[in-house]
């Protein structure tokens, strides 16, 4: 007797069948469309040496002694069907702040990160042609924080269109001669707004940094490492109010630190030093630093001029500014 067999299932023309045999096909063209035939892991392993071949001569313009070394995370889900690939890009491996977000096929990333390259080479440039301002000729002020545990924290600020140069101020078109009486009213102000209140930087494991052409301006282009978001929001705001200055809302970026190894909560870190017992602090401590000073810097003067201490101004009647 003859058995009746089921009837199978239509099969459309544009269905891609793989038999049981030979399940590796699809992973194998998906794989061969994401690396684009490309090894990125040695393209890596090759970058991030500096292309030390390529040197200035007649042959090429790209200068070695300007590479920094670059790192990379690879955060791509373990969930991820999509066959894309996601990367943290660093440029500088040292500059934690300053990271990029790419993903795609190899050459996607590798493009992304030489897009980066161009990017800071342009902007190198014209920096280089005075579109930033040389704040390194401005006084600045510099504010210490220490926490319970004595792990210290610096921000500075620069008084950007003052200077204590006599023939600086006569020849320049916006920069006044900085005067006692100008750096008094610094003075009150960081006494009122840091003193007084008792201002705590709460140092946390992200990252808020101020850029920009407006922080530029300000003299206030840095980054901090804080707790919140709103933590760094105030310590900037705070530090341009010096100055009746508000900050620039969109020069504003917070990165929330993933890997927090870098990171302790203020202990210090015993080392045996000539039979001693030395306490050496963490490089990122996870403390609250209170406010307790604050000096303003000059070119002209080996020792900074203190302005305050603690919930007191110091009294300048004496001090001269001017050479």
């Amino acid at each position: 007797m003859a058995t009746s067999k089921k009837p199978s299932k239509a099969v459309t023309p544009d269905t891609l069948l793989l038999s049981s045999e030979e399940p590796s096909l699809l992973y194998a063209q998906r794989e061969l469309v994401r690396t684009n035939g490309i090894d990125f892991e040695a393209w890596w392993d090759e970058f991030k040496t500096g292309f030390i071949n390529g040197k200035r001569d007649k042959a090429t313009n790209y200068r070695t002694a300007l590479w920094t070394k670059p790192k990379y995370s690879d955060i791509t889900p373990s969930t991820s069907i999509s066959g894309a690939r996601t990367i943290e890009y660093w440029p500088d491996k040292d500059t934690l702040e300053d990271s990029y977000l790419l993903s795609g096929t190899t050459s996607d990333l590798i493009g992304g990160i030489m897009d980066i390259m161009r990017q800071k080479a342009i902007e190198a440039q014209a920096s280089g042609k005075g579109s930033k301002p040389l704040l390194r000729g401005y006084p600045c002020i510099k504010l210490l924080f220490v926490s319970d545990e004595e792990v210290k924290g610096v921000k500075q600020i620069r008084c950007v269109g003052f200077t204590e140069n006599v023939k600086i101020a006569a020849v320049s078109t916006g920069i006044k001669l900085l005067t006692t009486t100008e750096v008094g009213k610094w003075s009150n102000r960081i006494k009122t707004i840091f003193g007084d209140k008792e201002f705590v930087w709460s140092k946390g494991t992200s990252c808020l940094s101020y850029s920009g052409i407006v922080a530029r301006l300000q003299g206030l282009e840095g980054y901090a490492y804080v707790k919140t978001q709103a933590d760094g929001i105030n310590l900037f705001t705070a530090m341009l109010d010096i100055f009746g200055h508000k900050p620039d809302m969109d020069g504003f970026n917070y990165s929330e630190k993933t890997n927090v190894s870098q990171f302790t909560k203020g202990q210090k870190e015993t080392r045996l030093i000539l039979n001693q017992k030395v306490k050496i602090p963490e490089k990122r401590p996870v403390v609250n630093c209170k406010f307790v000073s604050a000096s303003l810097i000059l070119d002209g003067l080996k020792k900074p001029i203190p302005l305050v201490r603690g919930k007191y101004a110091f009294d300048l009647s004496d001090v001269v500014l001017s050479n």
